[in-house]
């Protein structure tokens, strides 16, 4: 895909939610600037969005956990 077509994507109403959610399926970039704001936020309709959000997720409880115990 062009810039310009990935623009025209991202302007587009449709693929915003309300809580500033991007899920755009034919767009097929994980990260992408955010609406508002600074900033870069998951394109969710990506397949890897579900995994990437886990993985950090299990990093920050073992850093608990092991901070906690060792």
């Amino acid at each position: 895909m062009t810039r310009d077509e990935l623009r025209t994507l991202w302007e587009s109403p449709a693929n915003w939610n309300s809580f500033g959610r991007y899920n755009c399926e034919a767009d097929s970039r994980l990260l992408v600037p955010k609406r508002f704001g600074f900033g870069w936020t998951l394109n969710w309709a990506n397949p890897l969005a579900w995994p990437v959000v886990v993985v950090v997720i299990a990093a920050v409880i073992g850093l608990v956990f092991f901070r906690r115990f060792f």
